[in-house]
């Protein structure tokens, strides 16, 4: 326990018991339905309390359900030999990372990671949404520089042009 001069309690500090569940934290919960967008999914493993596990080092294994896949997992460990294409990864600090790619069709995806003896999460849940929507970012070009008389727009990041 912390105190600031005026004997205020400032911090507590806690220390980890054993693992007991997986959470799951995306960095986006909406991305385009391109093909190419991505999310990168926090994969936390605490304790009972909610306290994150230092040494845990559990294998975690993923797998993506919907109009997406997983790309790449990783522990940020730099002595580790395990492939990032891998659909399954040890934890490194109680930590590891699965990065999803979307398809190129608008709906949702669902990852699920498990690990042995450890509390099943809540699924991290992403939305697909039309990569030419308003949100969207778009060059525009006139009629003379498409020389057809006709104008388009290239979403900014993609090569496909829409009319």
């Amino acid at each position: 326990m912390g105190f600031d001069l005026d004997r205020t309690e400032m911090a507590e500090r806690a220390t980890a018991g054993k693992p007991a569940k997986i959470i799951l934290t995306a960095d986006q919960k909406n991305i385009k339905a391109d093909g190419k967008d991505l999310s990168f999914i926090k994969v936390m493993i605490v304790d009972s309390e909610g306290n994150l596990v230092p040494d845990a080092n559990n294998l975690v294994k993923f797998t993506a359900t919907g109009e997406g896949t997983v790309i790449a997992t990783d522990n940020g460990s730099e002595t580790s030999m395990e492939s990032f294409q891998a659909k399954e990864h040890k934890a490194f600090n109680g930590l590891c990372l699965a990065v999803i790619q979307s398809k190129e069709k608008q709906g949702s995806i669902k990852l699920t990671a498990e690990a042995e003896g450890l509390a099943m999460p809540t699924p991290a849940s992403i939305r697909l949404a039309d990569p030419w929507s308003e949100t969207s970012r778009y060059v525009l070009l006139p009629a003379p520089v498409i020389g057809l008389g006709l104008c388009a727009a290239r979403r900014i990041g993609s090569n496909t042009w829409k009319p």
